[in-house]
């Protein structure tokens, strides 16, 4: 039996969650749902509200499907005198019909005032023409 090497950094991702020393929620947990097909390209616009400051930023998505189970996304955010960067990579584990749920692994680089980093877990399920999707972030906070 041959071991899944995708599914490695899972353990890793756990106890990185398990040791923090600060865990609160957050808005900011928005992903598609679905990812673009192997060398295919998807734009989008997403309007967000700053739950924290009452303000809106807009974003420009991009996301580009290296293979069935890796895509590459940007973004870029657009907010008065202040920009977002940001990109990450996206790994599918787990896929519907052959898995019960959808499940991916993320890992994203970010600049929004200082640099980030976000890791997270994203599971779904597909429910007809609706889907249902939650996950778990981990974002450490640099000085």
């Amino acid at each position: 039996m041959t071991r899944n090497p995708s599914i490695i950094p899972l353990p890793l991702f756990l106890l990185l969650f398990l040791f923090a020393a600060d865990i609160r929620a957050q808005d900011g947990f928005f992903m598609n749902r679905h990812s673009p097909a192997q060398r295919h390209l998807s734009l989008g616009i997403q309007p967000v509200v700053l739950t924290q400051s009452q303000e809106t930023m807009l974003l420009l998505r991009g996301a580009y499907g290296v293979n069935g189970s890796k895509t590459l996304h940007g973004k870029v955010g657009l907010f008065e005198d202040k920009t977002y960067l940001g990109g990450h990579i996206r790994f599918g584990i787990a896929a519907e019909p052959r898995s019960p749920v959808n499940i991916s692994l993320l890992a994203r680089v970010h600049v929004w005032k200082k640099p980030g980093l976000k890791l997270s877990v994203i599971a779904g399920k597909q429910a007809g023409q609706a889907g249902i999707y939650s996950g778990i972030s981990y974002e450490p906070v640099f000085p």
